[in-house]
């Protein structure tokens, strides 16, 4: 069975990108098909705990969980990490790495 990557790179509130992101991963794995997820550039935010814009969901604390919907590896770039002094702040189980390049190419199916 082919695992999904599903790329976070959009801030928590920039845009409606990133809940359709979490939301897709989540319906997936709910349908038993293999997801992880890789946060990169300003996407690594929505890992911190950003203040919740005004009638705005805070959707970034259903990553708390994952292992609910068997979602095994949240990848972090290190280097958007490092930037935005996260490094030790995100309170969730995640993979730092370094090559990108090698992940994706590493995964059938990127979205």
């Amino acid at each position: 069975m082919k695992t999904f990557l599903i790329q976070m790179q959009q801030k928590p509130y920039a845009s409606i990108d990133s809940l359709e992101r979490q939301e897709f991963a989540f319906a997936l794995a709910s349908l038993g098909q293999p997801v992880d997820l890789l946060f990169r550039g300003p996407g690594v935010l929505q890992l911190a705990s950003p203040k919740t814009p005004d009638n705005c969901k805070d959707f970034t604390s259903a990553y708390f969980g994952l292992d609910i919907f068997d979602i095994k590896t949240a990848f972090v770039e290190r280097k958007s990490a490092e930037h935005y002094q996260l490094i030790d702040k995100i309170k969730i189980k995640v993979e730092y790495i370094d090559d990108i390049d090698q992940l994706l190419s590493s995964y059938a199916v990127v979205i």
